[in-house]
């Protein structure tokens, strides 16, 4: 299966939740945006990433996984990244590329094809 574009993507949404609420299952009103800078809920307790599980469920388990598999081995940027190969399930909610840090991919073969170049190295030699 080949996976179509994500067009229902806009529907896809997360936020932060205070983790006692999930723990309780019962929601307390405190949210905050993925893109909020918040260590701690409100009383000091540990945060927790609420998805919206029907919306990701519209596409189903063989879509993602052609998708993911899709990513796999690739230098695109971001999605050659161990973690943002899974966009969608990791920050639904940006349309801007993730910012990933170095040390983040799963590998260093982004940077590496774009060193070799600089130091007129031939391609594979790095």
């Amino acid at each position: 299966m080949r996976a179509a574009p994500l067009e229902k993507a806009h529907l896809f949404n997360a936020h932060f939740v205070p983790f006692k609420d999930v723990q309780q299952g019962k929601a307390s009103g405190e949210t905050y945006s993925l893109d909020q800078v918040v260590y701690r809920a409100s009383d000091g307790s540990l945060l927790d990433v609420h998805h919206d599980m029907s919306a990701l469920a519209q596409y189903g388990p063989d879509y993602w996984r052609s998708v993911f598999n899709a990513r796999v081995g690739t230098t695109i940027w971001p999605y050659g990244s161990g973690v943002w190969s899974k966009k969608e399930w990791v920050l639904p909610v940006s349309t801007a590329s993730p910012r990933t840090r170095r040390r983040q991919q799963a590998r260093g073969g982004t940077q590496a094809q774009q060193l070799g170049p600089l130091l007129s190295l031939p391609a594979g030699h790095l």
